[in-house]
Formats: C-alpha cells, structure tokens, sequence
C-alpha cells in the first residue's frame, strides 16, 4: 500500500536520493529482523524481497509518470509503502500506479512457487515466503483505500469503497480476533481521510462497534485488543468534531456570500466539499471503466489460483 502526501523532494531521476534510500535500507533490515521472529531467517529475507518488489511495482510507475515519490519505507509487522504527490494524477494514472504493486509482486511470488517447484530439495523457506508474499498482495486488493484495491477500483465507481468496508467488517467479525489482525484494520480506517470525514466517520464507528461486540461475546481475548476499538471511538469524535466545524464554515461561507464581503466562495466551498465527501476526480468513460473492471477481477482469480496452488502444496508438504 502507499499513502498520499505532500511531497518536497522529487526522486524522478534528476538526482540519487542517497538519504531515502539509506532509510529504505535501514527499514527493511528490521522488517527482516522482526519478521525472523515468526519465520524462519531465509522466508523472512524472501518475504521482505517480495514486499519490495511489490513496492517498486508502485514507484517505477511514478517515475514513468514523472510524479514525485519517495523509496520504500519498510513497517515491521505491518508492510510497507511509498509516499507520492498525486496531485497530478488522473483516476487511471492512480489506478495503474496502484495496479503495479500487487500484480509484480503477485509475479515475484509466483516465480517463487515456481523455483520451489523446480527444484529437487523444495525449500521449505522459499515454499512459506511465495505463500505470505501472496496473500499479502490479495488483501491488498481489497477495494478501500489506502489499499491498492482502492485505488484501483475508485477509477471504476465510487461504490467499490463500501464494499471494502463491509469485508473489513466480514474480517472483524469472522475471523478470530488477534493484536497484529486488528492494528491493521484500525490503520486501514485511519487512512479514510481520503475517502471524506462523512466516511470516515461512519467507518470508524462501524468497525469500533463492531470490535467491542466481538470482544464481549469472546472468550478471555486478549486485554490489549480493547484499545484499539477504543482509539477508534477516539478517531470517531474527532472525525465528527471536524465535520462539525467543517459544518459551520460552510455556513459562514454563504452568509459571507450573501454580505458580498468574499468572491471566490465556490473555490472554499470546493475544498469543503473535498475534505467532507473525498476528493472526486472525472471518471473516464465506460468503455476505460469496464476495462480497468476486467483488469482488477483478472488479478483477483490470478492471485486466488496461486494462493490455492501455494497452500495446497503447504500442505501436501506438512503431509510428507
């Protein structure tokens, strides 16, 4: 995933960004480490390769587009991201920058599964590494925003994003609740700016009640699992707060509209409309939606046919 900001610095080749790419080296050294926790030295190596290829998918992009970008910054037991400018973009331009991640890294993993194939000793690291690296680029298809499934779908319709809320709600309430699982659905709401404080709001309420539910029907969860669905109820007033204000100047606007005292009303009342509602960029036409529509669904069945292919062969592999 990345996640949209302003910029200063263009890494567009006019010069090498020595000190970005030092932090990329630095971070990745501890996603490594902290991955070796769980995996064995090798998957977590492999795995941390995979996530970055996943990540240049996304900035070669940028730079054939001339966008301003940052190198990879590696986030232990969450994964990693690039910060862009996209001012500039247009809703393809952002859907195929969104589109280069999942689907290299997707072939990374499957060349991965291909080599484990291939060769006579089947290592076991390569085998667990193609696996996680896999399933990573699927929930990133998720059609909500900061995940590339967001940015890809938002150049089809706007709709897609409430189907991504409802399968991160399917994922609190399905899937057993544990501190790594929730602290990325809590992130994934936080980044709902994007998608307007009206939604935003009614996000982090849907997902905060439902984490607390969860929690009062389950058998002695964890006791830190409680304050994520408290900093979203955080994040809900504080969203709620800003609509408010947010509220009020829009009304000030038109009384100053009708006192004549300020002339570019409709400018401010454009970036109200923005912050409330989520920037909306002119879709392209029909024909480019449906395209961009078979593009995602043929990533998702890709990906789901090397996930059943790597995790069938886990377990023919803990058979053995």
């Amino acid at each position: 995933m990345e996640n949209e900001v302003e910029v200063t610095q263009t890494f567009y080749p006019k010069k090498f960004n020595w000190k970005g790419w030092a932090i990329t080296a630095g971070t990745f050294v501890l996603f490594v480490v902290a991955y070796s926790t769980l995996l064995e030295w090798k998957a977590a190596l492999m795995f941390s390769v995979f996530l970055f290829i996943h990540e240049m998918g996304h900035l070669v992009l940028c730079w054939r587009k001339k966008a301003m970008a940052t190198p990879p910054i590696f986030i232990p037991f969450i994964g990693a991201l690039i910060k862009i400018d996209p001012t500039k973009f247009t809703t393809v331009d952002e859907a195929e920058v969104g589109y280069g991640g999942p689907f290299w890294g997707s072939v990374a993993a499957a060349v991965g599964m291909l080599i484990w194939t291939l060769l006579p000793s089947h290592p076991e690291f390569l085998l667990w590494s193609s696996a996680f690296a896999l399933a990573l680029n699927f929930i990133n298809l998720v059609p909500l925003r900061p995940l590339d499934g967001g940015r890809i779908t938002q150049v089809i319709s706007g709709w897609f994003r409430y189907l991504g809320l409802l399968v991160v709600l399917a994922v609190v309430i399905f899937v057993p609740a544990n501190p790594a699982l929730w602290l990325v659905v809590a992130l994934i709401i936080y980044g709902q700016d994007e998608n307007g404080l009206l939604f935003k709001g009614a996000a982090t309420l849907l997902i905060g009640a439902a984490m607390v539910v969860m929690m009062s029907f389950a058998e002695n969860p964890a006791k830190i699992l409680w304050a994520l669905p408290v900093f979203l109820g955080y994040l809900h007033l504080s969203t709620v707060s800003n609509i408010y204000k947010l509220w009020k100047f829009k009304n000030k606007l038109s009384q100053l509209e009708d006192e004549k005292k300020l002339t570019d009303i409709a400018d401010w009342r454009n970036r109200a409309d923005a912050l409330l509602y989520g920037a909306q960029k002119p879709l392209p036409s029909v024909r480019v939606r449906l395209k961009w529509l078979a593009y995602y669904l043929l990533l998702a069945v890709m990906l789901l046919a090397l996930m059943y292919w790597a995790f069938a062969s886990i377990m023919a592999f803990l058979q053995q």
